[in-house]
């Protein structure tokens, strides 16, 4: 599933309830997204930790299309793409929020236990998540 970020806000007014709203752009994705990492985390058995944790996130960005070429019956990156990394949007930011906000009650009582976080962009079909707990140094996932 392709990364969701997070953040974006919008507004909306009912004239005639005269009822402001504000609600995420990519709501019912981000829900989604939000819902696919917390059943993996669970899937691969990370219990709740209340220790202070570190998150490595390597988010798997889909290539533009204008990056592939058909060789051998299949799509490889063209040459000149073949290191390419994704510094395109969405941000970092909105993405790590996203996944920090998706495991709360999951890896950890609350996203304030995460003290270190380190993330990447890069062109991949999925998005790698490792979840550590920073005294033990023990991955959880």
């Amino acid at each position: 599933m392709r990364p969701v970020p997070q953040g974006s806000m919008t507004a909306s007014y009912n004239r005639v309830t005269g009822v402001s709203h504000v609600h995420h752009v990519q709501g019912s994705a981000l829900a989604l997204w939000r819902a696919s990492v917390r059943e993996e985390a669970r899937k691969a058995g990370v219990i709740k930790s209340f220790a202070p944790i570190i998150l490595t996130i390597d988010f798997g960005m889909t290539r533009p299309k204008s990056h592939m070429q058909l060789r051998g019956g299949k799509y490889v990156p063209k040459d000149k793409y073949r290191d390419a990394i994704p510094a395109v949007m969405p941000d970092i930011d909105k993405l790590a929020r996203a996944v920090m906000d998706a495991l709360t009650n999951v890896a950890y009582n609350d996203d304030a236990q995460v003290v270190g976080l380190h993330c990447t962009k890069v062109y991949a079909d999925h998005t790698n998540i490792r979840i550590t707990d920073y005294h033990a140094e023990n991955s959880l996932w």
